[in-house]
């Protein structure tokens, strides 16, 4: 029997284990630059649909009754960090999104679910969501289990805060970048 082969072929800069890829696709990477970029995006996407995916499953019981998946949480999670009823365009602005009848679509689900509800301003189109109790308890045991699953494991990891600050500030700037893209592609039509 061959012996097994270990994926990690290097350490970066700062002797972390590097993980090969997929390589990039020739039509969006010619040069080094580019494969960097590409490769960061493909991470970037598969990290995503984990984070969503992980988002869904912590809500448990909830989400399997109601059929609630990790957009649904991630929108009651934005209420709770808001503190207060927020608009629809509140939460659109708050997580850079522009699809309004999907984040209805999630506020309809959490409402029948019980764990957000309506809250009427002057006008109807002052309506504003706020968590429930029992969105306040699920969100209770959802924050256990990620101090369970994602905090403790990586409260270990030694440099871990420092990268994920400069990977922040990364995405921050990648953020506008693909924002200014967006509206300069607009423009073109």
């Amino acid at each position: 029997m061959a012996p097994r082969r270990s994926r990690i072929l290097d350490t970066d800069q700062a002797g972390i284990a590097v993980r090969p890829g997929p390589p990039a696709p020739p039509h969006l990477a010619r040069t080094g630059h580019e494969a960097v970029v590409t490769e960061f995006e493909q991470a970037l996407i598969c990290a995503g649909e984990a984070f969503v995916r992980f988002a869904g499953a912590l809500l448990g019981p909830e989400a399997r009754e109601h059929n609630l998946s990790g957009q649904d949480c991630i929108i009651l999670q934005q209420l709770v960090t808001a503190g207060q009823p927020s608009r629809i365009a509140d939460l659109l602005r708050f997580a850079n999104r522009e699809d309004v009848s999907n984040v209805q679509y999630s506020l309809r689900k959490l409402i029948k679910a019980g764990l957000v509800r309506q809250v009427k301003g002057a006008t109807n189109r002052d309506m504003a969501y706020a968590v429930t109790e029992d969105g306040a308890r699920a969100t209770s045991r959802l924050v256990s289990l990620r101090q369970e699953l994602l905090m403790l494991p990586t409260k270990e990891i030694a440099g871990l805060d420092s990268q994920l600050r400069s990977m922040t500030a990364a995405l921050g700037l990648l953020t506008g970048l693909y924002d200014h893209g967006s509206r300069v592609l607009v423009g073109r039509r």
